[in-house]
């Protein structure tokens, strides 16, 4: 029974074969550009904020069985410096997002993305809320006290998702072959869309940008919202 038993596990098939997406997304003619700095002064004319966080591409694939699910799952966007850090994430539908405030002043957090419209309100430094990401799309997160500052959550249900590196080189692991779509998203450029076929030994993807908008002036000032 036992050489009956190891005979038909030798037939059965094995793990589907998985291999590796990567390459680099180009930022088109002018490169990557720069976020507009601020500074924030409040009533006791302090320096509060000054340069913000780096906003890199957001990557994933559509396309494919596989479906992913955050459920159980937390990730934090910290309120620190006066911006949130990072400033873009791609998490899986049903994710937990934490809004943990570093900062000596007191923050709020609110979306009016279809599907993840929230307002967690008010609170200072060493608290935090959250909220789960129920509904696939990008979210996007402010703040009313300081109104410069930003968060882009993108919610998918692909396993297959990462944050490029500064310069658009990114890898998505595990990914059986076939057919699918892979998107980028930038800031300063707003979503790419390219097919990708997944060979067994993987696939390189070099995509790039379209021109890249003008980058938004400087600032200086809060513009009517309060740093307290």
């Amino acid at each position: 029974m036992r050489l009956l038993a190891l005979a038909v596990l030798a037939l059965l098939p094995g793990p589907a074969p998985t291999t590796t997406v990567s390459g680099k997304i180009g930022f088109g003619e002018g490169g990557a550009k720069p976020l507009p700095a601020f500074v924030y002064t409040g009533r006791d004319r302090r320096l509060l904020a000054k340069e913000p966080p780096e906003s890199p591409v957001a990557v994933w694939l559509e396309g494919g069985a596989a479906k992913a699910s955050g459920e159980g799952s937390t990730v934090d966007v910290q309120q620190k410096g006066l911006h949130y850090v990072p400033r873009v994430l791609v998490v899986a539908v049903g994710t937990a997002v934490r809004f943990p405030n570093e900062d000596d002043t007191l923050h709020n957090v609110f979306s009016l993305s279809p599907g993840n419209t929230f307002d967690l309100g008010k609170w200072g430094k060493g608290k935090a809320n959250q909220w789960t990401m129920s509904e696939k799309g990008r979210v996007d997160v402010r703040c009313k006290v300081h109104d410069h500052m930003k968060a882009f959550i993108h919610v998918v249900d692909s396993p297959h998702r990462a944050v490029a590196a500064a310069d658009g080189t990114f890898a998505l692991q595990g990914v059986p072959p076939g057919s699918y779509t892979l998107v980028a998203w930038k800031e300063e450029h707003g979503f790419l869309r390219q097919a990708v076929e997944v060979k067994a030994d993987g696939a390189k993807v070099e995509a790039q940008f379209a021109r890249a908008a003008p980058a938004p002036a400087r600032e200086t000032a809060c513009g009517g919202c309060s740093a307290r």
